[in-house]
This record gives structure tokens, C-alpha cells and sequence, in this order.
């Protein structure tokens, strides 16, 4: 059997940054995040994903990219394993492209999603709001691609969006 993962295959995060009111503020450095697929049965999962101006699943059922010690691509004649909605996500990011789904023009919209089944929303309680080219990322363990909601709205929960947003949405998932 092949090694369930490859180099390469981890996705890591190298983290600097700076924050509090100045007359505190604290430099961050050398706070990193690494998470590599655990076994054979975790695998890959990227899209350029267009967030529409209604909530829906922010990870769709699509093939993996990669998974275990499978090879990278697709024989001939052969199907990849597809991603479903109860495949658990052990590793997302999502990052605010600050285009519309043309990718030509830009926008202010934020990217707000949940990650408990609720709808997502840009007042939303549990909505977690990715600004304009900014990222957010987490490990997590149980929740499943059919936690995930997303939508376009606009900044600071100011409002519905008119239009779609682009984000770039890559992850790590467990087959189950």
C-alpha cells in the first residue's frame, strides 16, 4: 500500500502580524499551522467558487485533487473518488478574491459562512465574515461538507450583496 501522504501534500501557514492599540501593540511572528492528510482516506479539495447572493454549500460534491498515495491524475476511461456531503473537512481555507464571478471586475463583498448547518447570512449570529483579498482558515474534526454555508454580502454585515463573489476555497477531507 502506498504511504498515505506525500511531500508536499501538507498545507502550512507561516503567520506574522501585528495588533493591539499601538501603545501596546504586540509583533506576532513564527506562529505557524501545518495539518498533512493523516491516512489514505483524507485528500484534497480545491475551486474557484463564485458565492452567490443566497446561502447554499460553500463545498460541493466534486473529485479530489489527490487522495492518499494515489496517483496525481486520472486514467483514462476512470472516475476519481467524488466528495460528498458527509465526508468530514479536516482543513479549510477560504480567501476573499475581491472579484465578482468574472473574475475582471472588483468588489467590496465579504464572504460570510457558517459552519454549523445554519443558513448563512450577512447578520447572521454564527456567520463568520472574510473581508475583501483577506483569508481565514481552521483544523477542525467533525464537521462535515454538509455544515458548510456560504454567501456574498456586503462589508460589516451592512447588507445583501447584488453581486457574486470569488473565492478561492481549498481543503483537506476525510472520505468517509
Amino acid at each position: 500500500m502506498a504511504s498515505p501522504t506525500r511531500i508536499g501534500d501538507a498545507a502550512i501557514l507561516n503567520i506574522t502580524g501585528k495588533m493591539l492599540p499601538s501603545e501596546i501593540s504586540k509583533q506576532l511572528s513564527g506562529i505557524a499551522m501545518t495539518y498533512a492528510p493523516a491516512s489514505s482516506d483524507e485528500g484534497w479539495y480545491y475551486k474557484l467558487t463564485n458565492l452567490t447572493t443566497t446561502s447554499g454549500q460553500l463545498l460541493s460534491e466534486s473529485p479530489y485533487l489527490s487522495k492518499g498515495g494515489q496517483s496525481r491524475g486520472t486514467d483514462v476511461s476512470s472516475n476519481t473518488d467524488i466528495a460528498s456531503l458527509s465526508d468530514k473537512v479536516k482543513f479549510l481555507i477560504v480567501i476573499n478574491m475581491g472579484f465578482i464571478e468574472t473574475g475582471a471586475t472588483k468588489t467590496t463583498n465579504s464572504a460570510y459562512i457558517t459552519l454549523n448547518g445554519a443558513t448563512a447570512a450577512h447578520n447572521g449570529v454564527s456567520s463568520i465574515e472574510i473581508g475583501t483579498n483577506e483569508a481565514w482558515y481552521a483544523k477542525m474534526n467533525n464537521t462535515t461538507l454538509g455544515d458548510i454555508n456560504a454567501i456574498s454580502g456586503q462589508p460589516a454585515g451592512g447588507g445583501t450583496a447584488s453581486t457574486k463573489l470569488q473565492c478561492v476555497v481549498a481543503a483537506i477531507l476525510e472520505d468517509i
